[in-house]
């Protein structure tokens, strides 16, 4: 019930999928920040990824489309945060 809010917060949990399955891809107006409080994940951005590790974040422009997948077979979290969403 924040008036005025400027960001969507989201604790999500990225379940393992089996291998090779491709990763579901979004986009939307704003920016994102992924921060990963456990486990790790794959974020793929365009045609660019990274994997981040407990600890880890990125920050980009959320009209790119962009998924995330976990990796290592086991679950992760991620806290997202969504900014400027029309």
């Amino acid at each position: 019930n924040f008036s005025g809010r400027k960001i969507d917060p989201y604790l999500i949990t990225v379940e393992p999928k089996p291998e090779g399955e491709p990763v579901h891809m979004t986009s939307h107006s704003g920016q994102a920040l992924h921060y990963c409080p456990s486990g790790s994940v794959r974020v793929v951005i365009a045609k660019y990824e990274v994997i981040l590790h407990e600890g880890d974040s990125i920050y980009f422009d959320s009209t790119y489309p962009h998924g995330v997948q976990s990796v290592g077979g086991e679950a992760a979290q991620m806290l997202v945060t969504i900014t400027g969403k029309e």
